[in-house]
């Protein structure tokens, strides 16, 4: 624990007002926790259960594995959404763990050989910074087991989201989500959003007549389009 304090220029303790805002127990544990993910860096348990406290890893691993539950970590996230937010930033990111070849929600990611899996983050803009307040997991290996498949996952986010933030927020995406499935999801939703298209899948945007509109608009100016597919 004093080799932790050395790195970051506070303890657990500096984190529990924070905590006891969030979520309705555990609070000092919670922080505890906090404490570990910012001086491990690691999304791993395993890591936290290496400064969360002066016990040893094995009782830490235990302490941390009990705790996760009854402390709610996706609600007491939602809890830091700002109605406020002007739009939400939606971003995928794979994450890998090369070394949990036994873990049952790890599988391949888009490399086709890497183990891992996909996070998609929602966050609002802050001061510069993006502050996360929900997201959804989702891997090969927990969509062969759920017989499901990637498509059906976005379904479920598009959903979860709409009831959190609502018809009018709009949802900002990075070019990953500029598949047509997902477009048609959003719509159907009934969700505001902007897509960053990704030219490399020749995605075409065609008026009613069927002719291909150019994806080409001047600065400050703005361009409206009625009938587009």
């Amino acid at each position: 624990m004093d080799t932790a304090q050395k790195q970051l220029p506070f303890g657990p303790e500096a984190l529990i007002p924070f905590t006891e805002e969030l979520f309705d127990r555990e609070e000092e544990k919670a922080a505890r926790i906090l404490f570990a993910i910012l001086e491990t860096r690691s999304p791993r348990k395993s890591d936290w259960s290496q400064v969360f406290s002066e016990s040893s890893e094995g009782a830490n691993y235990r302490t941390i594995d009990r705790a996760l539950p009854k402390l709610e970590p996706k609600t007491a996230l939602m809890r830091l959404y700002d109605p406020e937010s002007p739009f939400v930033l939606v971003d995928p990111t794979e994450i890998e763990r090369k070394q949990a070849k036994s873990t049952e929600y790890v599988g391949r990611i888009s490399d086709g050989k890497t183990l891992g899996f996909w996070m998609v983050v929602f966050a609002q803009p802050y001061r510069g910074r993006a502050i996360p307040f929900h997201f959804g997991t989702y891997s090969e290996a927990t969509i062969a087991q759920q017989a499901t498949s990637r498509n059906l996952e976005w379904r479920s986010l598009a959903w979860e989201i709409k009831e959190l933030v609502g018809e009018r927020t709009p949802l900002e995406f990075d070019r990953e989500f500029s598949a047509q499935s997902w477009l048609e999801t959003l719509e159907e939703a009934g969700l505001q959003w902007v897509v960053r298209l990704n030219t490399k899948n020749r995605a075409k945007i065609k008026d009613e007549e069927g002719e291909e509109i150019p994806l080409f608009i001047e600065e400050g100016s703005e361009k409206h389009v009625e009938g587009a597919y």
